[in-house]
């Protein structure tokens, strides 16, 4: 199943984004952030895609959710290149 996109955004030069998003479904969800990213993705030339898991309890509670930061120079488990996204 494809996954539905509710929010899509850029940072900022300092490299901060927010983002909200909405969907009306009647389905459970599974929230997640996928960063984009152009830093160190060597000879594969497709950008590098982090997934970053938002949990249930941040859903519909009226409260920012931070996701924190994230050091790009790191390697994070499930990290793949992404040329389709």
């Amino acid at each position: 199943m494809w996954d539905n996109l509710l929010g899509q955004t850029n940072s900022n030069s300092s490299g901060q984004f927010s983002m909200t998003g909405k969907i009306h479904d009647i389905t459970t969800m599974d929230p997640k952030v996928d960063i984009f990213t152009r830093c160190h993705v060597g000879a594969a030339r497709c950008p590098r895609k982090i997934v970053v898991k938002v949990p249930h309890s941040a859903i519909d509670n009226g409260n920012a959710y931070s996701i924190g930061q994230i050091e790009l120079a790191n390697k994070y488990p499930g990290e793949r290149h992404d040329c389709i996204h």
